[in-house]
């Protein structure tokens, strides 16, 4: 067996030798790893933070599952346990099963609020004021609480004040039949005189806010725990409630979750209005207006409206991410160029053994193969820590993640197979007949291509073609000619300076021989490599003008 060729086993490392090659490689496959994974991680974190606005306007409760049964026996009947409905308690923790399992969803709160009650007091006889008993999980957290040890019911200051009660009196409440005491624990602002309702009350707002400023605040609450419930009730004789199950969504729900969440309370609704279902069953309700009772949910609202803002901008975003991808790609191409270049004494040296362009193209994707790698592992993390530090604020979903890893993935070989097809192409360079053939093509003006490209696109633009209408309800977004125009017109303005640059250079090249070695140097390198100029000063125009545009379509979209 012969030796292994040295041209292979030296090629994965040998660009390690070379510092500027190297950082170059790296930083094209950074750039594509950066504009590609860059797409996917914005519009999840858009995507997540416009849901969270529209749960915002929702509230999380209101998001959320309420399930509502309005009339219900407080103690199940024996006809209610003959149709199979359970107590409260077995409800419960039904509930609290069904919906364990389901990801994006915050603690539940349940409630039982019976029919208005009135409260008397010794010290104040002659006063009746209307109170409703609220059981309610964790509800002291969520009120002002003024004085009181907790030891006891909770009563709000007007009724403290309209019966002269104070923590450690005994309050009555009386029904149309009954009338029981208890201990007053603690007491608590009211909650009508908040001026914005705290999401906490949202489905209770109408028990709990004035409808107007006319119609005078409702019956304020007397909060107790379910124990102290379930004794008062029986003790006031009251046999029905108002039973209510609320599992508030997340505030980081990202778009993709709420989609799942959707899917999974579409078939608890259908499942909980069947009456033959186990779950219909369990909530069977005789005297409920509606059969099992009544289900609520504002999330599809809120999942359209964070959908259809989102519509609005993926186009815009995805064109830019395009537009990043060419400048990388630019720039990849551009690094390979430098590289036979910088290389000149050895590829002629390869030209002269008669290596073709196809070993020397695999050789050059070979010496690439590592720092592409190490680029699109730093391009991957530089977009995920900006997304996730400065971008919008939202959570990014696991998919996106997934997604963006996937496409800088695929950047690793087409970064490769880049390098080694314009490494080929620089290397067939080395023959008189391939000189001669790239000489000619040098001198075609492409920039007059891409501006009459470019030229195409306004007139599509100022003749009506600026804005498209978007499906149903979406709004109207970025057509394709306003997005991909500036990218066109920057691009060949930029070549067509490049090379109006050339002849000027090169006299100040011929002028500066008495320059200090070093600049005249680089700016004879500079004015020797005409080709490789246009192209490095066309990326970085191109690269300046998508960030000057990208800012643009940032301001207009948010006017």
């Amino acid at each position: 067996m012969g030796s292994p060729n040295p041209l292979w086993v030296k090629s994965p490392l040998l660009l390690f030798r070379f510092r500027g090659l190297l950082i170059a490689v790296i930083t094209g496959a950074l750039l594509l790893a950066l504009a590609s994974a860059s797409f996917p991680l914005f519009v999840s974190t858009t995507e997540s933070s416009t849901l969270s606005e529209a749960i915002a306007g929702t509230t999380t409760y209101g998001a959320g599952v309420a399930v509502v049964q309005d009339g219900v026996n407080i103690v199940p009947t024996a006809t209610d346990r003959q149709n199979g409905t359970e107590s409260f308690d077995e409800k419960d923790l039904l509930l609290q099963n069904r919906f364990a399992d389901m990801k994006g969803l915050a603690p539940h709160v349940a409630t039982i609020l019976p029919p208005t009650v009135t409260a008397t007091s010794a010290g104040a006889p002659s006063e009746r004021p209307g109170v409703r008993l609220l059981y309610r999980t964790d509800v002291l957290s969520h009120v002002h609480k003024l004085e009181g040890n907790g030891n006891g019911v909770w009563i709000s200051d007007i009724v403290a004040s309209s019966l002269d009660l104070k923590v450690g009196d005994r309050i009555t409440i009386n029904s149309s039949e009954r009338s029981t005491q208890t201990l007053v624990g603690g007491i608590y602002e009211a909650l009508y005189k908040e001026t914005v309702p705290a999401p906490y009350w949202i489905n209770l707002i109408r028990e709990t806010y004035a409808a107007t400023s006319s119609s005078g605040p409702p019956p304020t609450f007397v909060l107790l725990d379910e124990p102290e419930m379930k004794e008062i009730t029986r003790a006031l004789g009251l046999k029905s409630a108002r039973f209510m199950w609320e599992f508030p969504v997340r505030e980081d729900l990202t778009l993709p979750e709420a989609d799942r969440l959707q899917e999974r309370f579409s078939a608890f609704q259908h499942e909980f209005g069947d009456l033959n279902s186990p779950l219909g069953k369990a909530f069977f309700c005789v005297t409920c207006r509606n059969g099992t009772g009544d289900f609520f949910s504002l999330l599809p609202t809120a999942i359209g409206t964070a959908r259809k803002n989102v519509t609005a901008i993926r186009g815009p975003v995805n064109l830019l991410s395009v537009a990043g991808i060419i400048v990388a790609l630019t720039v990849i191409a551009s690094a390979a160029v430098f590289a036979m270049a910088r290389r000149r004494t050895e590829s002629a040296l390869l030209f002269a053994h008669g290596t073709s362009a196809l070993v020397v193209g695999a050789k050059a994707a070979l010496e690439s193969t590592i720092p592409v790698v190490i680029g699109t592992a730093f391009g991957f993390g530089v977009a995920y820590g900006i997304f996730s530090a400065v971008g919008p604020s939202g959570s990014i979903d696991p998919s996106a993640v997934a997604a963006a890893e996937k496409v800088a993935a695929v950047g690793i070989p087409v970064a490769v197979l880049l390098l080694g097809v314009v490494s080929a192409i620089s290397y067939l360079r080395q023959s008189e007949s391939a000189t001669a053939t790239f000489r000619k093509l040098s001198r075609l003006p492409w920039e007059i291509v891409v501006l009459a490209i470019a030229g195409l696109f306004w007139r599509k633009v100022t003749s009506g073609g600026a804005l498209v209408e978007g499906g149903g309800n979406s709004v109207a977004r970025p057509s394709v000619f306003l997005l991909l125009f500036p990218i066109f017109f920057i691009g060949g303005t930029a070549g067509l300076g490049a090379r109006a640059l050339q002849a000027p250079l090169r006299r100040a090249v011929r002028g500066k021989r008495a320059m200090r070695p070093a600049p005249y140097l680089a700016l004879h390198r500079l004015a020797g490599t005409k080709r490789l100029a246009i192209l490095l000063v066309t990326a970085a125009a191109l690269s300046l003008g998508i960030l000057v545009y990208a800012q643009t379509v940032v301001r207009s979209l948010t006017t």
